[in-house]
């Protein structure tokens, strides 16, 4: 401790409403308070200096918990800074004016010295630590699920709010969990393995869908349980071993059901959130999902809905289930030459690109500028282990065309650990937005398998069923990153939007399950 200086009055420092001012403003009000305390022990009132730094921190706490909350229902950050900072200073002003201001005063006035600015600095930086060791905790559990739940059941039951129900499409649901489960046994590592990879098909029958895994030979077939992880097993329960024990039969565990609407549920939930900036109630009924919405929320929600179309761009952009997949073209199969006779409006032609080795590939594929008729010819018609999707071309004419992909051994959005806005600033072309997504490790080493795999063959970037692009795979990609391009030819401002909320979407987790609204309600407040 520097030793005081001397002077013609008293032998020590007060720190002045500037001193104090200049720590609250540097984000510190305890660091005010410890400046006030160092002038009530120097005045002979240790007591009223503790009582002081108490108040400060009594202050504090509250102060930062509404302004997390209030951060949270998506208030501007900048005026709440403003809002609190003038809090802090209101209080510590009236405390100043009340207790020190006569006494610094006689202080100066007889000569005494005042601190330098400089302790202002020391003083917030020790409050600080203060403020995140007492505040820091408390503001943290008001942003804790179950606080924020009993916050929004508590509006519920004192303003009200609304009620949606919807229903979850399980079968399609479980037939996707099914696929999901093939693709990684198919590529499950196993050291000390002496067979190839096994092959996993799926027998789709809705929520009885099977999986059959094929072996080379049936010892292979023993190390199921030591190559599929601990995660894919628990999902699965044997069925049946046929082919002399060559092939396992595999059907969905019972929990499956019950794991997906979980996963619903709180998908729709992060989406709800995302939405209206505040905590939505839901509940799983059987197959029905039931999301409750306190009187803000709701409101939102329809501010939102003038702004996005009316109802059906609310739920559009709502339930979407932003599945994304990679699926791997087939250029080989010549089923559409075959076909015959095509319905009017739909017309033959064939891609052509430099394939392995640059060999020329010529592939089939219908057109039509009537996606419905197109989807309802190719229903059944493609060969086994395949589907047809389709893809709309955004240009001078409008029209959807088909791709004939491989339906399983396919890549899937479960690997998505962030997604976000990216500009395409290529030379001479005008910006544009689209999609950047990460794979987490196992996704990133399974893209970089499946690209080296496939090398000069197309894979087809599915969203929500629908092909948004089929690239030519040129190298193995290794990184773990992906870009989606959409709109075509749409206007930036609209693509803009689509990559936005594919974004939020993409964060929230893909739906794996389909919902339909089924009912709407007010909720009435209790008496």
């Amino acid at each position: 401790m520097e030793a005081e200086p001397q002077g013609p009055g008293p032998g020590y420092r007060l720190y002045t409403r500037w001193n104090i001012e200049l720590a609250t403003l540097l984000g510190s009000p305890v660091g005010a308070a410890l400046l006030l305390r160092r002038n009530f022990r120097r005045l002979g009132n240790p007591r009223a200096g503790r009582r002081a730094v108490l108040a400060a921190i009594l202050l504090v706490v509250p102060a930062l918990s509404v302004a997390a909350v209030a951060l949270g229902r998506g208030g501007r950050r900048s005026t709440i800074s403003a809002l609190v900072e003038l809090v802090f200073l209101s209080g510590l002003f009236v405390a100043f004016e009340r207790w020190m201001k006569d006494p610094v005063e006689r202080h100066v006035g007889s000569g005494g010295r005042t601190g330098p600015w400089w302790h202002a600095l020391t003083a917030a930086m020790a409050g600080l630590v203060i403020q995140v060791a007492t505040a820091g905790p408390f503001v943290a559990v008001m942003q804790l699920h179950p606080v924020r739940r009993a916050i929004a059941e508590f509006q519920l039951k004192r303003s009200g709010g609304a009620r949606l129900v919807f229903a979850a499409d399980l079968e399609r649901a479980m037939e996707s969990r099914a696929e999901y489960l093939a693709f990684e046994i198919e590529h499950a590592p196993c050291e000390g393995r002496a067979g190839r990879a096994p092959t996993a098909r799926v027998e789709y029958h809705g929520v009885g869908s099977e999986i059959a895994v094929d072996y080379a030979e049936a010892s292979d077939a023993e190390h199921f349980n030591r190559c599929v992880p601990p995660a894919i097993r628990r999902q699965l329960v044997e069925s049946a071993r046929i082919q002399g024990g060559r092939e396992l039969r595999l059907r969905l565990s019972p929990s499956v059901a019950a794991e997906v609407l979980d996963k619903v549920a709180k998908v729709i939930g992060r989406r709800m959130d995302g939405l209206t900036n505040d905590t939505a109630i839901i509940r799983v009924d059987g197959d029905r999902l039931i999301v409750e919405l306190t009187e803000r929320a709701a409101a939102t929600l329809a501010t939102f809905e003038q702004g996005r179309g009316g109802r059906h761009g609310l739920l559009r952009a709502l339930l979407a289930t932003h599945n994304l997949e990679f699926r791997i073209v087939d250029d080989v199969d010549t089923t559409l030459v075959r076909l015959g006779k095509l319905p009017p409006r739909v017309n033959l032609d064939w891609d052509r690109y430099a394939g392995q080795g640059d060999a020329i590939v010529s592939s089939p594929y219908l057109r039509s500028d009537d996606p419905t008729q197109l989807a309802e010819f190719l229903q059944d018609k493609a060969p086994q282990g395949r589907e047809f999707r389709l893809q709309t071309i955004q240009g001078r004419q409008k029209y959807s065309r088909s791709y004939l992909l491989q339906r399983q051994g396919g890549l899937t959005g479960e690997y998505i650990v962030d997604a976000r806005v990216a500009f395409d600033t290529s030379p001479g072309d005008q910006v544009r937005p689209y999609v950047l997504v990460t794979f987490d490790g196992t996704g990133a080493a399974l893209f970089a398998k499946m690209t080296a795999a496939n090398l000069k063959k197309r894979m087809a970037i599915v969203l929500d069923g629908n092909v948004d692009s089929a690239p030519i795979i040129q190298t193995a990609i290794p990184g773990g990153i992906c870009s989606i391009h959409l709109g075509g030819l749409k206007p930036v401002n609209e693509v803009l939007q689509e990559a936005k909320d594919l974004v939020l979407t993409l964060r929230g987790g893909a739906l794996p399950a389909v919902l339909r609204l089924v009912s709407e309600e007010r909720i009435e407040p209790l008496p």
